[in-house]
């Protein structure tokens, strides 16, 4: 599903409405911080994988111009999981 113009989220279609209200919130103000410091911010992709061990595993995929950045992060938390793969796609943005 796409939020805007430059963010996809994959393979939250079943997730509850109130769950994915939050987590749209989330992923657009972080991707607007995030456009704020990289001129050449192009594309923000956020990948829910299946559940393991009652986990969940995000992955984060971010496009600036001809370069990509890549993460991962589990938590049995959704919400910590996604504070994870942004701080991790920040941190190797700097």
């Amino acid at each position: 599903m796409k939020l805007g113009g430059n963010i996809e989220l994959e393979g939250f279609d079943n997730m509850e409405p109130a769950q994915l209200i939050v987590v749209k919130k989330i992923v657009g103000s972080s991707a607007k911080k995030i456009s704020e410091e990289i001129s050449e911010f192009d594309n923000l992709l956020i990948t829910l994988k299946d559940n393991e061990n009652d986990k969940v595993t995000l992955s984060g995929k971010i496009k600036m111009g001809d370069k990509e950045e890549e993460c991962e992060a589990s938590d049995k938390n959704l919400f910590f999981a996604l504070n994870q793969v942004f701080t991790e796609l920040t941190a190797k943005l700097k």
